[in-house]
Parts: structure tokens; sequence; C-alpha cells
């Protein structure tokens, strides 16, 4: 998980996160341990465009995958 550049954060069928690489703790500028554990719901709220994606994904019960441009 080191060596991974690209930010992943994946979750169980709970919805609560199982792992996170080290771009998701740079780019929501929170530690990893305060992360793991949490459900998608703790972690992301209607507020931001990522949350409202995030939990519409959860809800609908759809990937929630971005692509380079």
């Amino acid at each position: 998980m080191s060596n991974l550049q690209d930010g992943l954060m994946l979750f169980a069928r709970d919805s609560r996160v199982v792992l996170v690489s080290a771009p998701v703790e740079a780019f929501l500028a929170r530690p990893r341990a305060e992360l793991l554990g949490r459900t998608v719901h703790q972690l992301f709220d209607r507020d931001s465009v990522l949350g409202v994606a995030l939990l519409e994904a959860f809800e609908r019960r759809r990937p929630f995958l971005t692509a380079r441009v």
C-alpha cells in the first residue's frame, strides 16, 4: 500500500472503511487510523460534492469510480 500512488478507499458490505491508501490520507487530511472502521456516513456528509457523490453511490449500491482524463 505504501507505494500506491492513486487514492484508494475500500469499504466492507456494512459501509465501514477497511483500507485506506496514503494519497487518501493526504487528500482528506486525516490519518488512516481515524478513517479505518468508520462508516461512509460518519466520514462524509452532503455538504460537499464528494460527500454527495459517495453517499448517493452507497444508497444506490453502485460503484463510485473516477478516471484520469
